[in-house]
Protein backbone atom coordinates (compact mmCIF):
# COMPACT_ATOMS: atom_id res chain seq x y z
CA UNK A 1 0.00 0.00 0.00
CA UNK A 2 1.40 3.31 -0.99
CA UNK A 3 1.30 6.70 1.08
CA UNK A 4 -1.30 8.26 -0.71
CA UNK A 5 -3.66 4.89 -0.42
CA UNK A 6 -2.79 4.36 3.45
CA UNK A 7 -4.28 8.28 4.01
CA UNK A 8 -7.58 7.41 2.14
CA UNK A 9 -7.93 4.30 4.25
CA UNK A 10 -7.17 6.42 7.53
CA UNK A 11 -9.77 9.25 5.82
CA UNK A 12 -12.38 6.80 5.59
CA UNK A 13 -11.77 5.49 9.11
CA UNK A 14 -12.22 8.34 10.88
CA UNK A 15 -15.18 9.46 8.69
CA UNK A 16 -17.07 5.41 9.67
CA UNK A 17 -17.01 7.47 13.19
CA UNK A 18 -18.20 11.15 12.05
CA UNK A 19 -16.96 13.00 9.23
CA UNK A 20 -15.31 15.44 11.87
CA UNK A 21 -13.63 12.68 13.87
CA UNK A 22 -9.76 13.59 14.66
CA UNK A 23 -7.44 11.25 17.17
CA UNK A 24 -5.44 14.68 17.66
CA UNK A 25 -8.27 16.00 19.75
CA UNK A 26 -8.16 13.43 22.16
CA UNK A 27 -3.60 11.89 21.69
CA UNK A 28 -1.73 15.56 21.06
CA UNK A 29 -1.38 17.98 22.96
CA UNK A 30 0.73 21.31 23.45
CA UNK A 31 1.24 22.57 27.59
CA UNK A 32 2.67 25.78 28.40
CA UNK A 33 2.57 25.54 31.70
CA UNK A 34 3.88 28.89 32.06
CA UNK A 35 1.35 30.50 31.88
CA UNK A 36 -1.35 27.20 31.99
CA UNK A 37 -2.83 27.20 28.55
CA UNK A 38 -3.17 24.22 26.55
CA UNK A 39 -4.51 23.08 22.77
CA UNK A 40 -4.93 19.80 20.97
CA UNK A 41 -3.74 19.90 18.45
CA UNK A 42 -1.33 22.65 16.96
CA UNK A 43 -3.88 24.76 14.79
CA UNK A 44 -6.40 25.72 17.53
CA UNK A 45 -5.98 28.96 19.49
CA UNK A 46 -4.70 28.01 23.18
CA UNK A 47 -7.42 27.77 26.20
CA UNK A 48 -6.87 28.68 29.48
CA UNK A 49 -6.87 25.60 31.95
CA UNK A 50 -9.21 26.80 34.77
CA UNK A 51 -7.44 26.26 38.52
CA UNK A 52 -10.86 24.93 39.41
CA UNK A 53 -10.81 21.44 36.99
CA UNK A 54 -7.01 20.78 38.49
CA UNK A 55 -7.52 21.02 41.81
CA UNK A 56 -9.24 17.05 42.10
CA UNK A 57 -7.97 16.06 38.74
CA UNK A 58 -4.08 16.81 37.96
CA UNK A 59 -4.69 15.71 34.12
CA UNK A 60 -6.73 18.77 33.47
CA UNK A 61 -3.79 20.06 31.99
CA UNK A 62 -4.54 18.08 28.97
CA UNK A 63 -7.77 17.01 29.61
CA UNK A 64 -10.10 20.45 30.03
CA UNK A 65 -13.93 20.54 29.78
CA UNK A 66 -13.65 22.70 26.91
CA UNK A 67 -11.29 19.99 25.13
CA UNK A 68 -14.35 17.34 26.05
CA UNK A 69 -17.21 19.29 24.98
CA UNK A 70 -14.64 19.74 21.31
CA UNK A 71 -14.64 15.84 21.25
CA UNK A 72 -18.04 15.27 21.98
CA UNK A 73 -18.93 18.27 18.92
CA UNK A 74 -16.34 15.47 16.75
CA UNK A 75 -18.14 12.12 17.76
CA UNK A 76 -21.67 13.99 17.02
CA UNK A 77 -20.48 14.79 13.57
CA UNK A 78 -20.40 18.61 14.26
CA UNK A 79 -17.19 20.94 13.15
CA UNK A 80 -15.81 22.54 16.63
CA UNK A 81 -14.61 26.15 14.91
CA UNK A 82 -11.36 26.13 15.96
CA UNK A 83 -10.34 23.40 13.74
CA UNK A 84 -10.64 25.48 11.16
CA UNK A 85 -7.48 25.12 9.54
CA UNK A 86 -8.22 21.68 8.64
CA UNK A 87 -11.64 22.19 7.61
CA UNK A 88 -10.48 24.65 5.01
CA UNK A 89 -8.35 22.32 3.44
CA UNK A 90 -10.83 19.35 3.21
CA UNK A 91 -13.68 22.18 1.97
CA UNK A 92 -11.10 23.20 -0.55
CA UNK A 93 -11.03 20.01 -2.08
CA UNK A 94 -12.44 16.67 -1.69
CA UNK A 95 -10.13 14.56 -2.36
CA UNK A 96 -7.23 16.45 -0.01
CA UNK A 97 -5.87 15.47 3.48
CA UNK A 98 -5.78 17.76 6.16
CA UNK A 99 -4.03 17.56 9.61
CA UNK A 100 -7.32 15.77 10.96
CA UNK A 101 -5.97 12.79 8.67
CA UNK A 102 -2.36 13.13 8.54
CA UNK A 103 -2.01 13.62 12.30
CA UNK A 104 -4.49 10.32 12.99
CA UNK A 105 -2.35 8.21 10.75
CA UNK A 106 0.55 8.70 12.46
CA UNK A 107 2.05 5.69 14.70
CA UNK A 108 1.01 7.61 17.79
CA UNK A 109 -2.12 8.11 17.07
CA UNK A 110 -3.62 5.50 14.40
CA UNK A 111 -2.74 2.25 16.87
CA UNK A 112 -5.20 3.72 19.62
CA UNK A 113 -8.49 4.08 17.36
CA UNK A 114 -10.64 2.00 18.68
CA UNK A 115 -9.33 3.02 22.26
CA UNK A 116 -10.54 6.34 21.60
CA UNK A 117 -13.63 5.78 19.41
CA UNK A 118 -15.10 3.43 22.23
CA UNK A 119 -14.07 5.92 25.27
CA UNK A 120 -16.75 8.55 27.01
CA UNK A 121 -16.97 11.51 26.28
CA UNK A 122 -16.41 12.57 30.48
CA UNK A 123 -13.40 10.06 30.24
CA UNK A 124 -9.48 11.53 31.34
CA UNK A 125 -7.36 10.52 28.08
CA UNK A 126 -3.62 10.34 28.34
CA UNK A 127 -2.13 11.73 25.62
CA UNK A 128 1.07 9.71 23.74
CA UNK A 129 2.29 12.95 22.19
CA UNK A 130 2.74 15.51 24.69
CA UNK A 131 4.76 18.53 24.11
CA UNK A 132 5.27 20.77 27.21
CA UNK A 133 6.77 24.40 28.34
CA UNK A 134 8.25 24.36 31.67
CA UNK A 135 8.31 28.46 31.55
CA UNK A 136 9.64 31.26 29.58
CA UNK A 137 12.98 31.49 30.88
CA UNK A 138 14.88 32.25 27.72
CA UNK A 139 17.68 35.16 27.53
CA UNK A 140 17.03 36.00 23.56
CA UNK A 141 14.66 38.52 22.93
CA UNK A 142 13.62 37.07 19.20
CA UNK A 143 11.99 39.46 16.51
CA UNK A 144 9.08 37.56 16.37
CA UNK A 145 8.69 36.50 20.17
CA UNK A 146 6.38 37.50 22.70
CA UNK A 147 6.63 37.80 26.67
CA UNK A 148 4.91 34.69 26.98
CA UNK A 149 7.69 32.59 25.56
CA UNK A 150 10.73 35.27 26.50
CA UNK A 151 11.38 36.27 30.12
CA UNK A 152 14.14 38.91 28.54
CA UNK A 153 11.47 40.17 26.38
CA UNK A 154 8.70 40.34 29.20
CA UNK A 155 11.83 42.02 31.44
CA UNK A 156 11.88 44.36 28.35
CA UNK A 157 8.50 45.22 28.00
CA UNK A 158 8.04 46.02 32.09
CA UNK A 159 10.77 48.13 30.92
CA UNK A 160 9.78 50.13 27.63
CA UNK A 161 6.23 48.82 27.37
CA UNK A 162 4.86 47.00 24.50
CA UNK A 163 5.93 47.78 20.65
CA UNK A 164 3.21 49.85 19.39
CA UNK A 165 2.76 48.21 15.96
CA UNK A 166 2.24 44.86 18.04
CA UNK A 167 -0.87 45.54 20.59
CA UNK A 168 -1.65 41.97 21.41
CA UNK A 169 1.20 41.48 23.65
CA UNK A 170 0.31 44.50 25.96
CA UNK A 171 1.18 43.08 29.47
CA UNK A 172 -2.21 44.28 31.04
CA UNK A 173 -3.97 42.53 28.51
CA UNK A 174 -2.33 39.04 29.29
CA UNK A 175 -3.53 39.68 32.48
CA UNK A 176 -6.91 39.86 31.58
CA UNK A 177 -6.83 36.82 29.44
CA UNK A 178 -5.11 34.92 32.11
CA UNK A 179 -1.54 34.56 30.00
CA UNK A 180 0.71 36.41 32.07
CA UNK A 181 3.41 33.84 32.62
CA UNK A 182 4.61 33.01 36.13
CA UNK A 183 8.28 33.98 37.31
CA UNK A 184 10.21 30.67 37.86
CA UNK A 185 10.33 31.69 41.27
CA UNK A 186 6.88 31.64 41.80
CA UNK A 187 4.33 29.49 43.21
CA UNK A 188 2.86 27.40 39.62
CA UNK A 189 -0.23 24.98 40.20
CA UNK A 190 0.14 23.83 36.87
CA UNK A 191 3.88 22.43 37.32
CA UNK A 192 2.69 20.80 40.29
CA UNK A 193 0.00 19.26 38.66
CA UNK A 194 1.72 18.21 35.77
CA UNK A 195 4.27 16.24 37.76
CA UNK A 196 1.63 14.68 40.06
CA UNK A 197 0.86 13.56 36.77
CA UNK A 198 3.62 12.43 35.24
CA UNK A 199 3.86 8.84 37.09
CA UNK A 200 0.56 7.62 34.77
CA UNK A 201 1.42 10.25 32.05
CA UNK A 202 4.62 8.71 30.83
CA UNK A 203 2.93 5.17 30.74
CA UNK A 204 1.33 5.92 27.80
CA UNK A 205 3.84 8.35 26.33
CA UNK A 206 5.04 7.66 22.63
CA UNK A 207 6.36 11.33 21.84
CA UNK A 208 7.35 13.65 24.49
CA UNK A 209 8.73 16.96 23.30
CA UNK A 210 10.24 19.81 25.58
CA UNK A 211 9.93 23.30 24.28
CA UNK A 212 10.38 26.89 25.97
CA UNK A 213 11.13 29.80 26.25
CA UNK A 214 14.75 28.02 26.50
CA UNK A 215 14.56 24.60 28.07
CA UNK A 216 18.44 24.82 29.37
CA UNK A 217 17.53 26.83 31.78
CA UNK A 218 14.68 25.17 33.33
CA UNK A 219 15.37 23.38 36.29
CA UNK A 220 12.26 21.03 35.22
CA UNK A 221 13.72 19.74 32.04
CA UNK A 222 16.77 18.26 34.01
CA UNK A 223 14.60 17.17 36.44
CA UNK A 224 12.89 15.40 33.12
CA UNK A 225 15.81 13.87 31.50
CA UNK A 226 16.97 12.77 35.29
CA UNK A 227 13.69 10.91 35.51
CA UNK A 228 14.82 8.82 32.04
CA UNK A 229 18.01 7.64 33.41
CA UNK A 230 16.39 6.45 36.77
CA UNK A 231 13.29 5.08 34.75
CA UNK A 232 14.10 4.05 31.36
CA UNK A 233 11.35 5.05 28.76
CA UNK A 234 12.74 2.57 25.52
CA UNK A 235 9.65 2.97 23.15
CA UNK A 236 9.60 6.71 23.45
CA UNK A 237 10.80 9.04 20.87
CA UNK A 238 12.09 12.17 22.91
CA UNK A 239 12.99 15.98 21.61
CA UNK A 240 14.41 19.24 22.74
CA UNK A 241 14.16 22.15 21.99
CA UNK A 242 17.36 24.42 22.36
CA UNK A 243 19.11 27.57 21.27
CA UNK A 244 22.12 25.91 22.08
CA UNK A 245 23.42 29.32 23.13
CA UNK A 246 23.13 28.89 27.14
CA UNK A 247 26.29 28.82 29.94
CA UNK A 248 28.60 26.63 29.83
CA UNK A 249 27.53 24.81 32.94
CA UNK A 250 24.08 24.29 32.20
CA UNK A 251 24.97 23.11 28.31
CA UNK A 252 27.52 20.60 29.08
CA UNK A 253 25.46 19.34 32.32
CA UNK A 254 22.75 18.56 29.01
CA UNK A 255 25.15 16.90 27.22
CA UNK A 256 26.28 14.65 30.22
CA UNK A 257 22.62 13.83 30.94
CA UNK A 258 21.94 13.16 27.29
CA UNK A 259 25.34 10.91 26.93
CA UNK A 260 23.98 8.58 29.55
CA UNK A 261 20.33 8.42 27.57
CA UNK A 262 21.77 7.70 24.33
CA UNK A 263 24.52 5.20 25.41
CA UNK A 264 22.22 2.96 27.02
CA UNK A 265 19.64 3.54 24.61
CA UNK A 266 17.00 4.49 27.33
CA UNK A 267 14.79 6.00 25.03
CA UNK A 268 13.71 5.00 21.44
CA UNK A 269 14.92 8.13 19.63
CA UNK A 270 16.42 11.24 20.82
CA UNK A 271 16.35 14.50 18.78
CA UNK A 272 17.53 18.12 19.27
CA UNK A 273 15.54 21.20 17.40
CA UNK A 274 17.25 24.60 17.20
CA UNK A 275 16.99 27.02 15.31
CA UNK A 276 18.69 29.23 13.05
CA UNK A 277 16.51 32.20 10.28
CA UNK A 278 19.44 33.07 8.29
CA UNK A 279 22.98 33.51 8.35
CA UNK A 280 25.85 36.26 9.92
CA UNK A 281 25.00 39.41 11.57
CA UNK A 282 21.53 39.40 10.03
CA UNK A 283 20.56 35.90 12.08
CA UNK A 284 21.98 37.80 14.67
CA UNK A 285 19.72 40.71 14.30
CA UNK A 286 16.65 38.63 14.11
CA UNK A 287 17.24 36.11 16.99
CA UNK A 288 19.09 39.01 19.33
CA UNK A 289 21.38 37.45 21.66
CA UNK A 290 22.72 35.08 19.25
CA UNK A 291 26.52 34.72 18.95
CA UNK A 292 26.28 32.67 15.39
CA UNK A 293 29.96 31.36 15.39
CA UNK A 294 29.50 30.03 19.30
CA UNK A 295 26.63 28.43 18.05
CA UNK A 296 27.71 26.51 15.26
CA UNK A 297 30.70 24.81 17.80
CA UNK A 298 28.20 24.14 20.42
CA UNK A 299 25.70 22.09 17.64
CA UNK A 300 29.43 20.38 16.20
CA UNK A 301 29.81 19.74 20.02
CA UNK A 302 26.50 18.09 20.21
CA UNK A 303 27.14 15.84 16.96
CA UNK A 304 30.18 14.80 17.94
CA UNK A 305 29.26 13.58 21.27
CA UNK A 306 25.96 12.54 21.09
CA UNK A 307 25.94 9.38 18.15
CA UNK A 308 23.23 9.05 16.20
CA UNK A 309 21.11 12.04 17.59
CA UNK A 310 20.02 14.06 14.99
CA UNK A 311 19.81 18.25 14.87
CA UNK A 312 16.87 19.86 13.01
CA UNK A 313 17.29 23.39 12.09
CA UNK A 314 13.79 24.97 12.47
CA UNK A 315 13.96 28.12 10.07
CA UNK A 316 11.03 30.88 10.94
CA UNK A 317 11.47 31.86 7.54
CA UNK A 318 10.35 35.90 7.88
CA UNK A 319 11.49 38.77 5.64
CA UNK A 320 14.61 39.46 7.17
CA UNK A 321 15.43 35.77 6.30
CA UNK A 322 16.00 36.52 2.59
CA UNK A 323 19.20 38.52 2.06
CA UNK A 324 21.57 35.56 3.73
CA UNK A 325 19.41 32.70 3.57
CA UNK A 326 21.66 31.40 0.77
CA UNK A 327 24.79 31.26 3.08
CA UNK A 328 22.53 29.93 5.70
CA UNK A 329 21.89 26.66 3.06
CA UNK A 330 25.56 26.41 2.67
CA UNK A 331 26.04 26.52 6.44
CA UNK A 332 23.41 23.64 6.53
CA UNK A 333 24.89 21.73 3.40
CA UNK A 334 28.22 21.30 5.20
CA UNK A 335 26.96 20.36 8.33
CA UNK A 336 24.56 17.70 6.52
CA UNK A 337 28.43 16.44 4.70
CA UNK A 338 30.27 16.22 7.57
CA UNK A 339 27.45 13.97 9.64
CA UNK A 340 26.31 11.35 7.34
CA UNK A 341 24.96 8.11 8.36
CA UNK A 342 26.29 5.00 6.76
CA UNK A 343 22.99 4.41 5.34
CA UNK A 344 24.06 7.78 3.59
CA UNK A 345 21.45 9.83 5.22
CA UNK A 346 22.03 12.83 7.22
CA UNK A 347 21.78 13.93 11.23
CA UNK A 348 21.15 17.35 9.80
CA UNK A 349 17.59 18.25 8.48
CA UNK A 350 16.36 21.59 7.64
CA UNK A 351 12.51 22.58 8.74
CA UNK A 352 11.27 25.53 6.81
CA UNK A 353 8.12 27.04 8.12
CA UNK A 354 6.86 30.21 6.95
CA UNK A 355 6.37 33.17 9.41
CA UNK A 356 2.29 34.00 9.68
CA UNK A 357 2.10 36.48 12.51
CA UNK A 358 3.34 39.15 13.13
CA UNK A 359 2.09 39.43 9.70
CA UNK A 360 4.45 42.87 9.46
CA UNK A 361 7.42 40.88 9.34
CA UNK A 362 6.13 38.02 7.21
CA UNK A 363 7.82 37.84 3.43
CA UNK A 364 4.36 38.89 1.94
CA UNK A 365 5.01 42.48 3.28
CA UNK A 366 8.13 43.06 0.97
CA UNK A 367 8.12 44.34 -2.86
CA UNK A 368 7.88 41.70 -5.13
CA UNK A 369 11.51 42.39 -6.45
CA UNK A 370 12.74 41.04 -3.21
CA UNK A 371 11.69 37.16 -4.38
CA UNK A 372 14.53 37.16 -6.30
CA UNK A 373 16.44 36.03 -3.27
CA UNK A 374 13.93 32.97 -2.03
CA UNK A 375 14.36 31.83 -6.32
CA UNK A 376 18.15 31.89 -5.59
CA UNK A 377 17.75 30.33 -2.45
CA UNK A 378 15.48 27.76 -3.97
CA UNK A 379 17.57 26.87 -7.04
CA UNK A 380 20.90 26.67 -4.36
CA UNK A 381 18.61 23.62 -2.72
CA UNK A 382 18.18 22.13 -6.08
CA UNK A 383 21.71 22.12 -7.77
CA UNK A 384 22.52 20.19 -4.20
CA UNK A 385 19.56 18.03 -4.82
CA UNK A 386 18.73 13.92 -4.77
CA UNK A 387 17.48 14.79 -8.59
CA UNK A 388 21.11 16.01 -9.47
CA UNK A 389 22.52 13.08 -8.15
CA UNK A 390 24.06 14.74 -4.78
CA UNK A 391 21.88 13.90 -1.87
CA UNK A 392 21.74 17.07 0.43
CA UNK A 393 18.85 18.50 0.04
CA UNK A 394 15.87 16.12 0.61
CA UNK A 395 12.98 16.88 -1.91
CA UNK A 396 11.00 17.42 1.48
CA UNK A 397 13.13 20.31 2.78
CA UNK A 398 13.41 21.45 -0.59
CA UNK A 399 9.17 21.40 -1.03
CA UNK A 400 8.75 23.60 1.90
CA UNK A 401 10.95 26.79 0.50
CA UNK A 402 9.30 25.96 -2.60
CA UNK A 403 5.41 26.23 -1.47
CA UNK A 404 6.59 29.50 0.16
CA UNK A 405 7.47 30.99 -3.09
CA UNK A 406 4.61 29.70 -5.13
CA UNK A 407 2.52 31.13 -2.24
CA UNK A 408 4.09 34.69 -2.59
CA UNK A 409 4.58 34.50 -6.00
CA UNK A 410 0.37 34.52 -6.37
CA UNK A 411 0.05 37.32 -4.48
CA UNK A 412 -2.07 40.29 -5.90
CA UNK A 413 -0.04 43.31 -6.38
CA UNK A 414 0.60 46.00 -3.67
CA UNK A 415 -2.69 47.25 -2.49
CA UNK A 416 -3.69 49.26 0.74
CA UNK A 417 -3.15 45.95 3.27
CA UNK A 418 0.66 45.97 2.37
CA UNK A 419 1.41 49.29 2.42
CA UNK A 420 0.16 49.15 6.18
CA UNK A 421 2.30 46.29 6.41
CA UNK A 422 5.25 48.02 5.68
CA UNK A 423 4.27 51.01 7.92
CA UNK A 424 4.51 48.73 10.54
CA UNK A 425 7.53 47.12 9.96
CA UNK A 426 9.26 49.98 9.87
CA UNK A 427 7.66 51.71 13.18
CA UNK A 428 8.46 47.89 14.53
CA UNK A 429 12.19 48.34 13.32
CA UNK A 430 12.78 51.79 14.63
CA UNK A 431 11.63 50.71 18.45
CA UNK A 432 13.25 47.45 17.77
CA UNK A 433 16.88 49.17 16.99
CA UNK A 434 16.10 51.75 19.39
CA UNK A 435 15.66 49.27 22.33
CA UNK A 436 18.52 46.92 21.50
CA UNK A 437 20.87 49.68 20.27
CA UNK A 438 20.99 48.06 16.75
CA UNK A 439 21.51 49.51 13.07
CA UNK A 440 19.05 47.95 10.62
CA UNK A 441 20.23 49.94 7.93
CA UNK A 442 23.95 48.79 8.32
CA UNK A 443 22.86 45.34 9.46
CA UNK A 444 20.37 44.63 6.48
CA UNK A 445 22.28 47.12 2.97
CA UNK A 446 20.33 45.13 0.89
CA UNK A 447 16.97 46.82 2.16
CA UNK A 448 18.64 50.39 2.26
CA UNK A 449 16.01 51.11 -0.92
CA UNK A 450 13.27 49.74 0.09
CA UNK A 451 13.94 51.64 3.37
CA UNK A 452 15.23 54.97 2.69
CA UNK A 453 12.06 54.76 0.72
CA UNK A 454 9.85 54.80 3.47
CA UNK A 455 11.92 56.73 5.81
CA UNK A 456 11.70 59.78 3.43
CA UNK A 457 7.73 59.32 3.87
CA UNK A 458 7.22 58.99 7.27
CA UNK A 459 5.95 56.02 8.89
CA UNK A 460 3.91 55.56 12.20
Amino acid sequence: MNESDNFIKVKNKLNGTSSSFCLAKWLQVSIHLQNGTTHSCHHPNVHKIPLTELSNNPTAVHNTEHKKAQRKLMLEGIRPKECQYCWDIEDNASEAFSDRVYKSADDWAFPHFNEIKNSLVEENINPTYVEVSFGNECHFKCAYCSPTISSAILSEYLKFGHYKSNPYFELTHLKEVGEFPYSRDEFNPYTEAFWKWWPELKTKLEVFRITGGEPLLHPDTFKVLESIIKDPMPKLDFAINSNLSVPDKAFHKFIELSQLIVSKSLVKKFEIYTSLDTSGQQAEYIRHGLEIDRFIQNVEYVLDHLPNVKVIFMCTFNALSLPGFEKYLEIIRSLKLRYLLPDGSTRVILSISHLRLPVFLSVQMLPKRYLLYVEQSLNYMLRFSQGNGTFVFSEYEISQLRRILTSLKNQNAIDEKKILLQRKFFSFITEYDHRKNLNFEKTFPEFSDFYLNYKSKGFD
